[in-house]
């Protein structure tokens, strides 16, 4: 009896012990929004129609409008929620929105978007003098002329 007993009180208390957290792609959406991927998509997306626009001066503004309407963020997320799924648990992912929730995971976010650009910058120097580099070096070695 005490064994029924204990066995119910502990299958109770792990149920509620799961409807008290949130499903785990729950918090990767919130992980995604907290770390700005809604805002990178939409500014991703207003860079790319402007491009398309630039490339077909003859279509329409209105297309382009209409066209940003049907296009969302979200649609995005949807596609990163299983990436996170695949290669994060459930406290990795708990773990990864406190540190995002803190200050300096704020500070983080914040500052993430000018290192990229920067690092982007600077990964296309590298690559500029890594290939003046080795077209010099086939060069000297006679490969090409």
């Amino acid at each position: 009896m005490k064994y029924a007993i204990a066995l119910i009180f502990f299958i109770t208390a792990s149920i509620a012990g799961m409807a008290q957290q949130p499903p785990k792609k729950e918090n990767i959406r919130e992980l995604l929004v907290l770390m700005g991927s809604e805002k990178l998509a939409m500014q991703s997306l207003d860079k790319m129609i402007s491009i398309y626009k630039e490339s077909m001066p003859q279509v329409a503004a209105e297309f382009w409008n209409e066209m940003k309407k049907e296009l969302k963020a979200s649609d995005f997320i949807d596609m990163m929620v299983p990436i996170y799924d695949k290669y994060y648990s459930d406290d990795d992912i708990v773990q990864l929105l406190a540190f995002y929730r803190s200050p300096i995971g704020q500070k983080v976010i914040g500052k993430t978007p000018v290192i990229l650009e920067e690092s982007m910058e600077a990964g296309k120097q590298w690559g500029e003098k890594v290939g003046e580099k080795v077209i010099s070096r086939l060069k000297a070695k006679g490969y090409t002329s």
